[in-house]
């Protein structure tokens, strides 16, 4: 009774309607039997499911509130396991989902069930997809930025390299990038080879007007082997902390 009633509550909310079990071959009656041939109530409430076509029980990933897939708890977690995998090297120190994620056993509608799309497209969709556009004849970068109520740095920190004066017809700029539906943060040891910046002297001549230099000798960049962990947010670093910075190459003044 208690797995009936449980299905039938859940199912109406699934549903959206009060629903009453197409298959109503629901009986109770005492009997005897041995332990082992009894069933658990989650199972119970299973059987009952697959009687009556029109809901499931199974269990539904939610990301950030939203159901996203549903299946086996097993191939869920191990979808979620995957997707983590994929940002692991040699050096990673951590990385773990950042987004609100949950797996809980719901009765679902069959409808519900069919419009999930396989659980690897699920973590891999975005939220919110990339806007690009593409430069027209007679368009400036500022009045691209304003049309999309952006400033020109902004429109620029989305597109670095481009020379704002000189933009081409045919371009293609990115107005917002795409927002994944998970948030992954990961932490990474790495290792690599710095320039370290020259100091430059000046020193006063009558030889030359106001305002004017020469280079008398070029500087040149020293060089540091650096060791450091980096928080990288959905692939955009976040936080570098220097662990060591061994000099390499002293630099040589300008």
């Amino acid at each position: 009774r208690q797995a009936s009633a449980f299905v039938r509550t859940s199912a109406s909310e699934a549903l959206g309607y009060d629903y009453n079990f197409e298959n109503e071959a629901l009986s109770t009656h005492p009997v005897i039997v041995a332990n082992n041939a009894l069933i658990s109530e989650e199972a119970l409430v299973d059987k009952i499911c697959d009687a009556n076509n029109i809901v499931n029980y199974t269990y539904v990933l939610e990301v950030n509130g939203q159901a996203v897939a549903s299946g086996s708890e097993s191939a869920l977690e191990n979808a979620l396991k995957a997707k983590l995998n994929e940002y692991r090297t040699e050096n990673t120190i951590s990385v773990e989902f950042t987004s609100p994620i949950s797996i809980s056993r719901e009765i679902i509608s069959a409808d519900e069930q069919s419009s999930f799309a396989p659980v690897e497209d699920a973590l891999d969709a975005t939220s919110q997809e990339e806007v690009i556009y593409t430069v027209q004849a007679g368009d400036t970068w500022s009045e691209i930025a304003e049309d999309h109520d952006m400033t020109s740095k902004e429109l620029l920190e989305m597109n670095p390299g481009y020379d704002i004066d000189k933009i081409q017809i045919g371009e293609v700029l990115t107005l917002s990038e795409a927002v994944p539906y998970l948030t992954v943060t990961v932490k990474q040891r790495e290792y690599y080879v710095e320039d370290v910046m020259y100091d430059i002297e000046y020193t006063d001549t009558a030889y030359l007007y106001k305002g004017d230099y020469k280079v008398v000798s070029a500087g040149e960049y020293g060089a540091a082997d650096v060791v450091a962990n980096v928080t990288y947010v959905n692939g955009v670093e976040t936080e570098r902390t220097i662990l060591s910075s061994v000099t390499l190459k002293e630099p040589v003044t300008e």
